[in-house]
């Protein structure tokens, strides 16, 4: 998280249009993926993500983000059902051997992430 201090008055200089190369950009978009999960979920499900605070749901989306690329998950569908996983489940998500069974298996390449929706107990 950043601040600006707004009472330091400091003219604004513009020296242009903000020119960023590929890295740049690709890290600006990577930086915004949790924002859209947190998004997606707070519009379709809001019931799920309610209780938690606001001040921890971007740390937590990260977290989802991270586990779901580590199985192979990658579009934005599967990333927002794998971020209302471990809210629905809570700390059974976690916990429970056959769920983490099953997420094993779609980062084997077993079964895919839709088929592992439909196995959850």
């Amino acid at each position: 998280l950043h601040a600006i201090d707004i009472r330091e008055r400091v003219a604004a200089r513009s020296s242009g249009p903000l020119r960023l190369n590929q890295t740049q950009v690709d890290d600006l978009v990577e930086a915004s993926v949790p924002d859209h999960l947190l998004y997606y979920v707070e519009m379709n499900q809001p019931l799920l993500i309610e209780p938690m605070p606001r001040v921890d749901r971007y740390q937590f989306a990260r977290r989802c983000l991270n586990e779901a690329r580590s199985i192979g998950l990658s579009g934005m569908r599967d990333l927002i059902n794998f971020t209302c996983l471990p809210l629905i489940y809570e700390t059974r998500f976690y916990e429970d051997a056959s769920i983490r069974q099953i997420l094993r298996h779609v980062g084997e390449g077993n079964i895919s992430f839709a088929d592992a929706l439909g196995r959850m107990p």
